[in-house]
């Protein structure tokens, strides 16, 4: 990579987003990208359960990864989930936990906020 890879400029701010091509990656805020994972998820074919849950963990490589996340409200913009087949679906990020639950919207689980505590429906 560091033959390749000169320089990288990354622009920080709210509405931050770099896309490459499609074999390298893409860093996203949590909008559509949720909701179209929850979405190729939702195809799958489970054992029959009470309830099904869905983790996406952001990782380290370019693909897993999400711009900085400041709190429940950066996820206003994620289209809703309601018609999909989880019942919750956690986010885990490198700033927190947040959870969605069917009917009650998205909630922070863990980290720091520097806003006050929002519970989106």
């Amino acid at each position: 990579m560091s033959r390749f890879l000169r320089t990288i400029y990354l622009r920080k701010d709210r509405f931050a987003e770099w896309h490459s091509n499609l074999i390298a990656g893409y860093v996203a805020r949590p909008d559509r990208k949720i909701s179209g994972i929850v979405a190729e998820k939702s195809d799958t074919r489970f054992r029959p359960a009470d309830e099904l849950w869905l983790v996406i963990q952001c990782g380290t490589r370019i693909s897993e990864m999400m711009l900085d996340l400041t709190g429940v409200a950066d996820f206003a913009q994620v289209p809703s989930l309601e018609s999909y087949v989880f019942s919750r679906v956690f986010v885990l990020a490198w700033t927190g936990a947040y959870e969605w639950q069917r009917g009650a919207g998205w909630r922070q689980l863990t980290g720091e906020s520097r806003e006050r505590p929002v519970i989106l429906r």
